[in-house]
């Protein structure tokens, strides 16, 4: 496993943010997404979010349990990672909306696609890693839930997903 003790939220977040920047630089539908590392923060105060194409962000996780294990063996790390899919009716609207949700839940619902066949680069600890993969990084998906979130512009739509995942 690649993930630095004392780093590995950035570098759990760095795994998810390079999954799918490969995704959309790679395959489509994902080439008319925007991928964003946090919440987008400076689109939405300068007016531009979702701008031309939809954006789908990825938050830093939070640790939820730390499992012990039997026998002097090394714990497992429990953690929630928000991951939000956005877009308004100028990049979409709620049809394109519902294509990201569909591609988020079937890309997570998948552990032999997400786990062993995604392939990307990421960055962790300062060094590039090419062609690697989640399981690989020492990370397993547990569960994906999400709910749709109100927001106050009527021509905006959102989604966010609570990611379950331990290593």
């Amino acid at each position: 496993m690649a993930l630095l003790e004392g780093q590995e939220l950035k570098d759990i977040q760095n795994c998810f943010f390079g999954l799918f920047s490969y995704l959309e630089a790679n395959t489509a539908p994902w080439t008319s997404w925007s991928v964003k590392k946090g919440w987008p923060d400076k689109e939405i105060k300068a007016g531009t979010l979702p701008s031309k194409k939809p954006i789908l962000w990825v938050e830093l996780p939070i640790p939820i349990e730390d499992e012990q294990t039997q026998q002097g063996g090394r714990s497992l790390y429990w953690y929630a990672m928000r991951v939000g899919v956005i877009t308004d009716t100028q990049s979409g609207g709620p049809l394109e909306l519902g294509e990201m949700i569909s591609r988020v839940l079937a890309l997570f619902r998948n552990p032999q696609t997400l786990h062993s066949d995604s392939i990307f680069n990421v960055t962790i600890n300062n060094v590039a890693i090419v062609g690697t993969n989640l399981i690989t990084q020492g990370i397993r998906v547990q569960n994906i839930t999400g709910r749709e979130i109100e927001t106050e512009d009527p021509d905006r739509f959102r989604y966010e997903f609570i990611i379950t995942l331990y290593c």
